[in-house]
């Protein structure tokens, strides 16, 4: 359950001719932006695949170049448009709810989360396998692990075959593994695996079935239970009973009542109980 709920960071950053603009737009854009770049590129004769932007493994260490951490994800595959294209549809439609339901500032946070960690885990694993070299670019993986985040929000969607969120997901993983394991590509298989289990953590701590340190710089964590079943420090200020409810009732409104766990339903008689207390005149 999220409790923390700023208005502001809920909502689009702008409107273009009524259309709401989520920072997803954005990231959609960006990376729409760098393949139109990569195919100007490769109309020079500049094949983008072998410059500094791709993460390599042996450059990083050899040469420091960090930046390629980052830079790797905007070095699009450039033979496969149609995927592409795919790929951008559905980082718009599932990030977007992603970004809805966490807001804006701690989407932001996931998403960075997501393309650092492969490469940085790549980068241990050279350093303990010399012997191996690892390299990624794309950004499929991290998109991959939106929607992973989206099953984790909404286990109880159902896709073609009446086929729910929670399983779908979890199949893809398994698919995509096998592939990555049966044809040698560890660096895909690593990313993959480690990018799923980031969101899954994520929305797990967001949700406060997972415990992680706070961080102390602009982002505020949810509430969570004390250290052995123990109950949690409250909170210093007091919270608005529709802060609770506000996110509830968007789940039951795309998924319906049944797509509730039982802390979220908890949480949501918690929070219509105090709203009534609130209205009863006092004696």
């Amino acid at each position: 359950m999220i409790v923390f709920r700023e208005n502001d960071d809920f909502e689009p950053l702008t409107w273009a001719r009524g259309v709401p603009i989520y920072a997803t737009t954005l990231l959609v854009a960006l990376h729409v932006a760098a393949l139109l770049a990569g195919w100007m590129a490769q109309a020079l004769h500049i094949d983008p695949l072998s410059g500094p932007l791709v993460f390599r493994s042996a450059e990083v260490l050899r040469f420091g170049a960090i930046w390629q951490w980052a830079t790797y994800v905007l070095v699009q595959p450039l033979n496969n448009p149609i995927f592409f294209a795919i790929e951008m549809f559905l980082l718009y439609a599932f990030g977007r709810e992603v970004e809805r339901y966490i807001g804006r500032r701690h989407y932001l946070l996931l998403y960075a989360i997501l393309i650092l960690t492969p490469p940085v885990l790549l980068t241990g694993l050279a350093l303990v396998f010399p012997g191996f070299t690892f390299g990624l670019n794309g950004s499929g993986h991290v998109h991959f692990a939106i929607f992973v985040a989206f099953a984790a929000l909404y286990p109880g969607v159902e896709f073609f075959l009446r086929i729910q969120a929670r399983w779908l997901a979890g199949g893809l993983v398994a698919l995509y593994a096998a592939f990555y394991l049966a044809t040698h590509q560890w660096s895909s298989f690593c990313a993959l695996l480690s990018d799923a289990g980031v969101a899954l953590l994520f929305i797990g701590w967001m949700r406060g079935t997972v415990s992680m340190p706070r961080f102390s710089w602009g982002w505020r964590s949810p509430e969570r239970v004390g250290r052995a079943g123990g109950p949690a420090k409250p909170p210093s200020i007091r919270r608005d009973p529709m802060e609770t409810i506000d996110p509830l009732l968007d789940k039951i409104a795309s998924e319906g009542m049944e797509s509730l766990t039982p802390g979220e339903r908890a949480a949501l008689e918690k929070a219509r109980e105090e709203l009534l207390a609130r209205r009863e005149p006092r004696s």
